[in-house]
């Protein structure tokens, strides 16, 4: 998984924060392997997703868009490889490689409200990340880590999990990543092999 460098979060800091004209603010996170940021369109909020190593709890960090300090920090599952924010911008979702569970975070509060466990039939390797995507009404996709990716819709409320797309496994290639389109209508991927 590649690590985002110091320099790379400053400057997507000083992007979400755009005011009149860009400015770079450095900001050191010791102790943490940030390996996504998005934005919270809502609140004056970029969320950090920090997953120290492949057997640790991970956390989920509020960040300040401005000057890059950590407003809040709350604990999610074992190696976090990717997150989403629904498209209402009121819950986050957090999909934990090393746990093989999804987080939900309530935005309002920040806190983690609930955990659903996942399953990944056709992983190549557990330490393959996993990533997802989620529409309002709590369904999430996500990807299985295997070596051609595969598609499974998992609803969060009942945990309920079903392939949607079976790019074969291993045999062939698969999706790499995911979104939704902001209506939940179209979900889009790019196809990774290996």
């Amino acid at each position: 998984m590649k690590e985002l460098s110091p320099l790379a979060c400053a400057l997507f800091l000083a992007l979400v924060g755009f005011q009149a004209e860009a400015q770079i603010v450095t900001n050191p996170l010791p102790g943490r392997v940030i390996v996504k940021l998005i934005p919270d369109y809502l609140r004056a909020v970029v969320y950090a997703l920090n997953a120290p190593n492949s057997t640790s709890p991970g956390t989920l960090l509020a960040l300040n868009p401005t000057n890059g300090s950590v407003l809040n920090e709350i604990t999610v599952g074992v190696n976090p490889t990717d997150m989403t924010v629904t498209p209402a911008g009121d819950s986050l979702y957090v999909i934990n490689t090393g746990s093989r569970t999804i987080s939900k975070v309530d935005l309002a509060s920040f806190t983690v409200t609930s955990s659903q466990p996942i399953t990944t039939p056709s992983t190549y390797s557990l330490s393959n990340p996993l990533y997802l995507t989620a529409n309002n009404a709590g369904t999430i996709y996500i990807t299985d880590g295997a070596w051609g990716p595969e598609i499974y819709q998992f609803t969060y409320t009942n945990d309920t999990e079903v392939m949607v797309l079976n790019t074969g496994g291993n045999q062939s290639s698969g999706a790499g990543g995911l979104v939704l389109s902001r209506d939940g209508s179209t979900l889009y991927i790019w196809q990774q092999y290996g």
